[in-house]
């Protein structure tokens, strides 16, 4: 495309389009995607980058899966990297996925007022980024801490709107989960 500019070197890839800029430290490479197929012709190698946005994306990963295992501690530092590599970078996706395992750490913790900030904040990004299966996320997070806040009707909006989320979504795999709540 006329205007962009990749700039390879031992320590990054710099891509310049559209007078944005996206830089990935240290290229990896691969020399194959195609599995038993052959390549298209000319194709010598593919240059991969690993942006923080994608490492927070492998941190609050391991947090859901450490949270869930019960360690609370393992799951919160998980986060927290996630969050810093987030902080400045313009994806509210992977911010509204990992909102959603700081605000059930704070719940599981009895911190609720945090919780709720941290989902409220969530929900607005997942919202904000068009991804439905996030909010609900969210919404069913919200949900938990209003229950355990002992406020149900709260409890029920929340669990409504995830459903609804899900509906349009068309995300089956979580329907029963805000049903249940």
């Amino acid at each position: 495309k006329p205007g962009t500019r990749l700039t390879v070197s031992v320590n990054a890839l710099t891509l310049d389009a559209d007078g944005k800029q996206m830089r990935a430290p240290a290229p990896l490479a691969a020399f194959s995607y195609f599995g038993q197929q052959m390549p298209p012709k000319g194709f010598e190698v593919a240059l991969l980058g690993d942006t923080p946005a994608s490492q927070a994306a492998a941190h609050a990963n391991i947090a859901e899966i450490l949270r869930l295992g019960g360690d609370l501690a393992g799951a919160k530092t998980h986060a927290k990297a996630a969050d810093d590599l987030l902080r400045g970078v313009d994806e509210r996706l992977f911010a509204a996925f990992n909102n959603d395992q700081l605000g059930e750490i704070a719940r599981a913790e009895d911190d609720l007022a945090s919780a709720r900030k941290l989902l409220v904040q969530g929900l607005q990004w997942a919202s904000q980024a068009k991804h439905l299966t996030y909010a609900a996320e969210c919404r069913m997070s919200l949900a938990r801490t209003e229950l355990d806040a002992n406020r149900p009707v709260e409890a029920e909006k929340f669990a409504r709107d995830a459903l609804t989320d899900l509906q349009h979504a068309k995300d089956t795999r979580l329907q029963a989960c805000a049903t249940a709540l």
